[in-house]
């Protein structure tokens, strides 16, 4: 009896060992047949990729040294045809909600310090200013809210004045506000 127990432990022990062998056989030979499928290779995509972005020296000194350009406008990129020192940028959202009006804008270049300016006119002229904060990739406004008691119903224009440094920027708008 003992003779038997022992023979079938040693079949269940080889036939999981053997078991395990072939998964690992089986997982070898799928890897090698599709592993380029499954996990593409980027060793050659990402050389391509950093030649074409374009590019300037960052060092006159050293121009084998690289860097990406920044947006137009940035104001040290030598092959600009724009004005330098022209700030651009754009309103994401002007909306009334909770009793005010809110204007969120995004500035294209990358401000270190500055101030926003808003002037709304209608009949009366409404002014806030608001300090320029850096964002990973561009600057922004803090943010204008004004109280709609301020405002009144009717069309207003909109007007930012942007100035970091000696870079200025406008950007204009109008929004309705109803009764």
């Amino acid at each position: 009896m003992r003779m038997r127990e022992s023979k079938n432990s040693k079949k269940i022990t080889l036939a999981i060992i053997g078991g395990v062998v072939l998964l690992l056989a089986g997982g070898y030979f799928v890897w090698y047949q599709f592993g380029d499928q499954i996990m593409p290779k980027n060793n050659n995509q990402s050389e391509s990729r950093l030649e074409e972005i374009p590019t300037r020296p960052q060092d006159p000194e050293n121009p084998k040294k690289q860097v990406p350009k920044q947006y137009e406008g940035q104001g040290d990129d030598e092959d600009s045809n724009t004005n330098t020192d022209q700030i651009t940028g754009f309103i994401n959202s002007k909306e009334v909600s909770n009793g005010n009006f809110s204007i969120r804008l995004t500035i294209n270049q990358l401000l270190g310090s500055g101030t926003c300016t808003l002037t709304m006119t209608n009949q009366k002229t409404v002014t806030k200013t608001a300090e320029i904060v850096q964002n990973p990739s561009s600057s922004s406004c803090k943010g204008f809210d004004v109280p709609v008691g301020e405002l009144g119903p009717g069309e207003w224009s909109i007007k930012i004045n942007i100035k970091s440094g000696d870079k200025t920027g406008v950007i204009e708008d109008k929004f309705n506000i109803g009764s």
